[in-house]
């Protein structure tokens, strides 16, 4: 007797909150859509990310690096130049020197739009 009481208390769960969940799961209002990245933002986060990489390799100490020394980090605090075809990215974080005293940098990448593809052609260190 029990386990049919169990069975039907599990039915009727399902027929009372099933369509609940699967409105939750599939709405608008509740999983807006994302809106579409435009060709400029993508090439401007993929050339943020690469100067992260590039200087990344020549840090003395990578694991001390602060990318984002202000509330809004890294990502919003790196400014990029873009006339159409060429990107400049202005990078200023801290990290360690060889001394281990944390110390600003600030290194200047650039790249260049080759029609639907982005390539970086250089990096160079500046006085923050």
């Amino acid at each position: 007797m029990k386990e049919n009481t169990k069975l039907v208390l599990s039915v009727i769960s399902i027929v009372v909150f099933g369509p609940f969940i699967w409105w939750s799961l599939t709405s608008d209002e509740l999983n807006p859509p994302r809106p579409e990245i435009s060709d400029e933002e993508r090439d401007a986060g993929s050339l943020r990310f690469a100067c992260k990489d590039r200087i990344e390799s020549v840090l003395h100490d990578p694991s001390s690096a602060q990318w984002g020394m202000f509330d809004d980090g890294w990502f919003q605090r790196w400014p990029v130049q873009d006339d159409g075809r060429t990107l400049i990215v202005t990078a200023v974080f801290r990290a360690n020197n060889a001394l281990g005293n944390p110390v600003l940098g600030g290194y200047r990448c650039t790249a260049e739009r080759n029609g639907d593809s982005l390539t970086f052609t250089g990096i160079e260190e500046i006085t923050p």
